[in-house]
């Protein structure tokens, strides 16, 4: 069971996102990616794992590619979006804090939402990067500039998977990399 919440991004537009209650302590913000959203598998089996543990889970609910002006701003200047990606995420992770009660704070992206994640640099909790957006993006270094733990699974096929099984990201502290 959730309830519907609304956020802000750091335009101050209302972004949906659902609030699931776990049964104990602790919140998970969730990230889902481009045109991937909340309920599809990744995002779905993260969440049940963190509501198993008894956290309670923050899913966003919003879909950048559906947003004119970010798809126009991508094709116009895609350093400038991913800047953008970074706001919306320090944001996001201000406003899970405030809702969070007591207990841990995990943050888990997929994809799109490891380069929200990117504006999260210096958290200190855990954080799980689903399908990271390695290539280009600068994300490996924000990566190694928080103190962790990490969890991070990629497969194969994807773009990133070079980077992704590289000894520099496998030596980043605290990561453990499938």
């Amino acid at each position: 069971m959730y309830s519907d919440v609304t956020i802000k991004n750091a335009l101050g537009q209302s972004i949906p996102a659902r609030l699931f209650k776990g049964q104990g302590a602790g919140l998970a913000l969730i990230l889902p990616g481009l045109r991937y959203y909340g309920d599809f598998p990744l995002m779905l089996a993260a969440r049940e794992v963190f509501l198993q543990a008894g956290l309670s889970c923050l899913v966003l609910d919003y879909d950048y590619a559906a947003d004119e002006s970010f798809t126009t701003a991508v094709q116009a200047d895609e350093q400038s979006s991913l800047e953008t990606l970074k706001q919306d995420g320090a944001v996001y992770l201000e406003q899970a804090k405030a809702l969070h009660a007591g207990g841990p704070l995990i943050i888990a992206g997929k994809s799109l939402g490891t380069m929200l994640m990117a504006g999260m640099a210096g958290f200190d909790g855990p954080m799980v990067w689903l399908t990271p957006s390695l290539v280009g993006t600068g994300l490996m270094d924000v990566i190694a500039n928080c103190p962790g733990p990490h969890f991070s699974l990629i497969g194969s096929r994807d773009p990133a998977y070079e980077m992704a099984i590289s000894p520099a990201y496998r030596a980043i502290a605290q990561m453990t990399a499938l």
